[in-house]
Parts: structure tokens; C-alpha cells; sequence
């Protein structure tokens, strides 16, 4: 199991891409990221869900703290992508009211990972 994130940014708002599992070994390294993103974000965090395969209750459990700490400093806090059985999965646990999924990721984003340049390092 294996979880692979790193930060871009989006204007005022920062892009957290996420790619490989969330569950119980991999959930703290998405939280240390999305707290980083926190730090550095005016305004918005999107999680980039396209390349999750697998999420379990702890990375549910970390998607929702994030909701309520953006919330309290005053950030949106979106998803973006998910693949149609994590989408059915936030559906299944009521997730999906309080975290907005997202149509589509910022056009700049769309033509960073088109062209290779979204990738880590």
C-alpha cells in the first residue's frame, strides 16, 4: 500500500494531488499534505482524487477534519475527480453534502498533467 502526494497552486488556492491508496498505513501522510496545503492556501484546497484507487474510514476520516479545519479558517475545501466507486463511497457515508465535488480541476491544472508537468519532483 502505497500513497504518493505533493502541492500545487491554483491562484489563491493550492492543488493537493494525491495518487495510490488512502487507508490506515497511508491516511497521515495525506494529512500532513492537506495541513501543508492549509498553511499556504488563501482561499481554496482541491484534493485531486484521479489517481486514488482505494480509500478506507481513516482517509474518510481525514477528508472530513480537513472539511472542518478549513471551515474554521475560513477555506473551501473541494474534491476533485474521483473515481466513480469513491465517489458512490462518499455518497454511501453522507460525505458527499458536506464535500463538494468538483466537475473538473482548474484549466491550469487540466494542462500541467497533460503535459507531464504535474508530476512529483
Amino acid at each position: 500500500m502505497w500513497l504518493t502526494c505533493w502541492l500545487s497552486s491554483e491562484g489563491e488556492g493550492t492543488i493537493v494531488h494525491a495518487r495510490g491508496e488512502i487507508d490506515a498505513f497511508t491516511s497521515a501522510s495525506l494529512g500532513r499534505c492537506l495541513q501543508t496545503a492549509m498553511m499556504d492556501s488563501r482561499a481554496q484546497i482541491i484534493l485531486d482524487l484521479s489517481e486514488v484507487t482505494f480509500i478506507d474510514g481513516s482517509g474518510l476520516r481525514i477528508l472530513e477534519r480537513c472539511q472542518q479545519e478549513c471551515r474554521d479558517r475560513g477555506l473551501s475545501f473541494n474534491l476533485t475527480q474521483p473515481a466513480p466507486h469513491i465517489r458512490r463511497l462518499l455518497e454511501l457515508v453522507d460525505l458527499d453534502r458536506v464535500l463538494p465535488v468538483l466537475g473538473s480541476t482548474p484549466e491550469r491544472h487540466d494542462d500541467a498533467s497533460a503535459h507531464g508537468a504535474g508530476d512529483p519532483g
